[in-house]
């Protein structure tokens, strides 16, 4: 179950969205602020979220400016910030004064009854207290799918499953520094051409829960993954692909910033 905080949208560019909401009231209550993700489009194929650039008045209504979206909202749909996200626990309905008149009483498990639902076994050796709750969440609590974890037994077992192209170099397991299981993968690089590339070919797995749809360009979702840079200033971008073959796949691209662990989604 979700639950949104907003209201109708009135009209929409590319770029902005007016919604039907004063905006002197929505400044005193401070209903949105600039930095805020918005979801537009609720509970349309075309649901998408982006973030508050600017505020202004539209008429003596709220408007609220993003980047472009990849679909134009249409008026009468519906714009909000999420403020829950969870399971139902419990429902309860009830009748006032007249028939129409039907009230439900919804009971929701909030963070603190978030593990309730879940048996969790498992065993872990000389790890922290945040890497076993990190661990448990995206395996057990929440609704991810396991691209690769590179828990390889060593590095003839990794380059079993990757291949290098273009300037990529064999790569390595490292059981010494990783941030998850018990390993990473090192990917060097010679610059002979400029663009390394670096392949797996996995077990299929059927993601239309995350991406939206079964086939085509995928409309929600997110992909998440830790990185390590040598040297960050000798990249130029990194480019994700996933999908079913070299003609159907999502990307996106992201520019290091550290030599640190980071995690980029």
């Amino acid at each position: 179950m979700k639950l949104y905080e907003g209201f109708p949208i009135v009209s929409a560019t590319s770029t902005s969205v007016t919604l039907k909401k004063d905006y002197s009231v929505a400044l005193q209550n401070n209903i949105f602020r600039v930095g805020d993700k918005v979801w537009l489009a609720i509970g349309e194929s075309d649901e998408e979220w982006g973030t508050v650039l600017s505020i202004e008045s539209d008429g003596g209504l709220l408007k609220l400016n993003f980047t472009t979206f990849t679909n134009t909202p249409a008026a009468l749909e519906l714009a909000g910030r999420k403020r829950f996200a969870g399971n139902i626990m419990n429902t309860e309905d009830s009748n006032t004064s007249i028939l129409q008149n039907v009230e439900f009483e919804v009971t929701c498990i909030d963070y603190t009854r978030m593990f309730d639902k879940k048996l969790i076994n498992d065993t872990y050796e000389n790890r922290t207290a945040r890497y076993m709750i990190n661990d448990f969440c995206n395996v057990t609590v929440n609704p991810n799918e396991t691209i690769d974890q590179f828990d390889y037994t060593d590095t003839a077992d990794l380059r079993a499953s990757w291949t290098e192209s273009g300037d990529g170099g064999n790569p390595t397991l490292d059981t010494g520094d990783f941030m998850e299981t018990n390993g990473s993968g090192v990917f060097d690089w010679t610059f002979s051409s400029g663009t390394a590339t670096f392949s797996r070919t996995m077990i299929a797995v059927n993601l239309q829960n995350f991406t939206g749809v079964a086939t085509g360009t995928p409309t929600k979702g997110r992909i998440g993954l830790w990185y390590k840079a040598t040297d960050y200033t000798k990249i130029t971008n990194v480019k994700i692909r996933i999908g079913s073959d070299s003609s159907n796949y999502g990307s996106f691209t992201f520019i290091p910033t550290s030599n640190e662990w980071v995690f980029v989604d």
